[in-house]
């Protein structure tokens, strides 16, 4: 987990949108924590951190708190206990990725295998095409 943190944080900073993802180990300090859960996927959380209680998480979960000007103020992640290893990459990214203001997937079978969002898809590594581009306009470079 802590390998494709790292490797999604690297893939959002190098698509050019003006945001940098640092990584900070201090949990409860960072805007955004992520946290390798006991839960299997379709458990119900209770008493995680950032995380509603009764939540049904899948292989990967995040969560966002905003204020009332839509800005993001902090976010949560949680990845099940058992998620296959060729899935983490993905789904680390398209948590990160989507707890940045990208809340939704996308219901397509064109989508899986090129959007992080493809809902049936955990094997889209890299932020490419629409992908980019949407980050690009969320957070356009300077």
């Amino acid at each position: 987990l802590s390998r494709a943190l790292d490797q999604a944080i690297a893939e959002i900073n190098g698509a050019g949108a003006n945001i940098t993802l640092l990584r900070n180990d201090r949990r409860r300090a960072a805007d955004i924590i992520v946290t390798p859960s006991a839960l299997r996927a379709g458990g119900l959380t209770h008493d995680t951190p950032r995380m509603p209680d009764g939540l049904s998480i899948g292989v990967g979960q995040m969560y966002i708190w905003w204020e009332d000007n839509k800005r993001i103020t902090k976010g949560a992640i949680l990845i099940a206990a058992d998620i296959r290893k060729d899935e983490i990459q993905s789904v680390m990214l398209e948590e990160l990725f989507q707890s940045m203001g990208f809340l939704f997937d996308i219901e397509n079978p064109k989508y899986e295998g090129r959007s992080i969002l493809a809902q049936y898809s955990n094997s889209t590594t890299q932020i490419t095409g629409q992908d980019r581009m949407l980050l690009l306009r969320h957070y356009p470079p300077k």
